[in-house]
């Protein structure tokens, strides 16, 4: 069974890399917020937000406010002309978050 998810994740990279229109699959936002390859990547990307968001988690938050607090973050990054950077992110750290339409 692992090898079957191996492969699938494997075709699926292949894909988002040749892909140039994305979708980011934003019902999956609550577990990212908490991981550390996503902090340290805002971290280097917006500090400011990144702030924001360690102050955030220091309150246990429900799913729901994490997914709300990405999608909130996802819109500050839209505005400081970041959506680039965090796709190409994402297509390295994260291709599951993404769906190619």
């Amino acid at each position: 069974m692992d090898i079957i998810r191996e492969l699938y994740q494997i075709e699926q990279k292949k894909q988002i890399k040749k892909a140039t229109r994305f979708q980011l699959k934003i019902n999956q936002y609550c577990g990212l917020i908490r991981h550390t390859k996503w902090q340290q990547w805002l971290h280097k990307t917006a500090p400011e937000i990144n702030q924001e968001v360690q102050a955030f988690l220091k309150r246990n938050n429900s799913c729901k406010k994490n997914k709300d607090k990405m999608i909130e973050i996802h819109k500050s990054l839209t505005e400081k002309g970041k959506m680039p950077d965090l796709i190409e992110f994402l297509k390295e750290e994260f291709p599951h978050m993404l769906k190619v339409v």
